[in-house]
Parts: C-alpha cells; sequence; structure tokens
C-alpha cells in the first residue's frame, strides 16, 4: 500500500472529510486531495504530525511497513513468546511466530487468539 492510499483509509477510519484533515493539519482541502491522488507528497514534518495524529508508525503511513503500530506488535509479540514457552508443539508455534512478522495487527490479534484458544480450551 502506498502512502496516498494509507492516509485515505486512516481518514475514512476515522471518520474525517478532507475538510476535516485541512484544518487538523493546517492544509489547503486542496493539498489533501492531491495526497489522496498521489499528485502531491507531504513535508516530512506533516507525514510525522500525520502519524502521530493517527496513533500509527511512521513506516506504515508511508506504506514502507504493514505494522501499524510496533508498540502494539511488541505487546502481542510478547504474549506469544509466554504461549510459545507453554505449548509442546514449538516448531509450530515458530513458523506462526514468522508468518505473523507480516500481518496487521488485526490480522496477529486474530491468531493470537486462535492460539490461545487451542492451548487453554477445555
Amino acid at each position: 500500500m502506498t502512502f496516498k492510499e494509507r492516509f485515505k483509509q486512516l481518514r475514512k477510519e476515522y471518520g474525517l472529510t478532507q475538510t476535516d484533515c485541512a484544518i487538523e493539519f493546517n492544509l489547503s482541502k486542496t493539498a489533501i486531495s492531491q495526497y489522496e491522488s498521489g499528485e502531491r507528497h507531504p513535508k516530512l514534518e506533516t507525514l510525522y504530525d500525520m502519524a502521530s495524529f493517527f496513533n500509527v508508525d511512521f513506516d506504515y503511513l508511508t506504506g514502507t511497513s504493514n505494522i501499524k503500530n510496533k508498540n502494539q506488535l511488541k505487546i502481542l509479540n510478547d504474549r506469544f513468546r509466554v504461549l510459545y514457552e507453554e505449548t509442546k508443539d514449538k516448531h509450530y508455534l515458530l513458523d506462526l511466530f514468522d508468518t505473523m512478522k507480516n500481518l496487521d495487527y488485526k490480522q496477529s490479534e486474530i491468531i493470537r487468539e486462535f492460539v490461545e484458544f487451542i492451548l487453554y480450551k477445555k
């Protein structure tokens, strides 16, 4: 995904119009529209402001990573390590862990819940 796609997606997730974003980032509505169409790219400072506003990592916003929030991923990884220590089928979980590195937070959370269900079902 590219910046223009991510930015538009985040704007919509937050229920914001282009005008709302223009006001929030002290830009013109035309600039926001051009960001979303790919005709123009924001300054570095604006990108950092946007990442902070949307509570996402800079790399996610710019489209260079699928990890929306590295802090959330660290929490998920910590939970996964606990699961790993508690299971006998460690090779399976290692493969799953490697796969999870390429997923976004929601996808990883679904896998974590599934693994917990398998481990703790009664």
